[in-house]
């Protein structure tokens, strides 16, 4: 009986640590992805800027109503 409790300790502690491991593994990569995620994010506004200074000056269509802007 005391065999089996040693048992089930050892084996929770090695499935706690197997946690712990993965919870690191996974915040590694969440971080990663949003690093990415906020880089694309930056680099579509900067293209799209162009568009929105020639529409907020008057000077041209809402970049929405071109074909280019519909993405069509």
């Amino acid at each position: 009986m005391e065999e089996r409790r040693l048992h089930i300790r050892d084996r929770r502690s090695q499935l706690r640590e197997q946690a712990e491991a993965a919870h690191s593994r996974n915040q590694t990569l969440v971080q990663v992805t949003d690093d990415t995620e906020f880089r694309r994010y930056w680099a579509s506004v900067e293209e799209s800027v162009p568009a929105w200074e020639v529409f907020l000056l008057g000077k041209g269509p809402h970049p929405f109503d071109t074909q280019e802007g519909r993405g069509l």
